[in-house]
């Protein structure tokens, strides 16, 4: 399957994340177009990296190189547009 345009300019990825694929494997999910899964997988891998590098700072200002869940669930709480996480990360 050769790469959409997107992920042909990231030089660290070989291929599409594995949420593309799901989306297309997934029996439940009826017929989406090519570009929806693609803004929804950008959209995802935005989110996990804006989580995650706020989850790192939070870590390194408590002086550690490592995230734990504790961080996880801190900069969940301080940010009320996460509130959908309040089930997860309690």
């Amino acid at each position: 399957m050769p790469l959409p345009p997107m992920f042909l300019l990231r030089s660290n990825n070989s291929a599409p994340p594995l949420f593309f694929f799901e989306v297309k494997t997934d029996k439940d999910i009826g017929i989406i177009q090519n570009d929806a899964a693609i803004v929804a997988t950008a959209a995802l891998e935005q989110f996990v990296k804006d989580f995650a590098t706020k989850s790192l700072a939070l870590a390194t200002r408590k002086g550690r190189n490592t995230i734990k869940y504790d961080d996880v669930a801190e900069v969940r709480a301080s940010d009320r547009s996460l509130s959908f996480l309040d089930m997860l990360l309690p």
